[in-house]
């Protein structure tokens, strides 16, 4: 049973790694581009993750601003990666609050 069960999650990884493989060739610019923009993007979901912070996208883009040119480009690798990791936005700790509104904890 554990050696199936360690079979099943090495078939995960592997599918997983061509979906990435796969995002980062996909786009309008250069391959050293997009998997910038990839890593930026996990990196960034990453340490929310870690730390268990909420973030709007918007605040991924401008903490990645020097690799992105316009926020589209940040909301499209996202939107790819929820696909790639079939997850909602929300699990990856993003979510998008009108403008004005403050979602997640507050402390003053």
């Amino acid at each position: 049973a554990a050696a199936a069960a360690a079979a099943d999650t090495a078939a995960r990884r592997e599918r997983l790694s061509a979906k990435l493989v796969a995002l980062a060739r996909r786009g309008d610019t250069s391959r050293p581009e997009r998997l910038a923009r990839l890593l930026a993007i996990l990196d960034s979901v990453h340490a929310l993750l870690v730390s268990g912070r909420h973030s709007a996208p918007r605040e991924l883009f401008y903490a990645n601003v020097a690799v992105f040119q316009r926020q589209q480009q940040s909301d499209d690798i996202i939107k790819a990666l929820c696909h790639v990791l079939e997850v909602p936005r929300h699990h990856l700790r993003l979510a998008g609050s009108a403008k004005g509104r403050v979602r997640g904890h507050v402390r003053l």
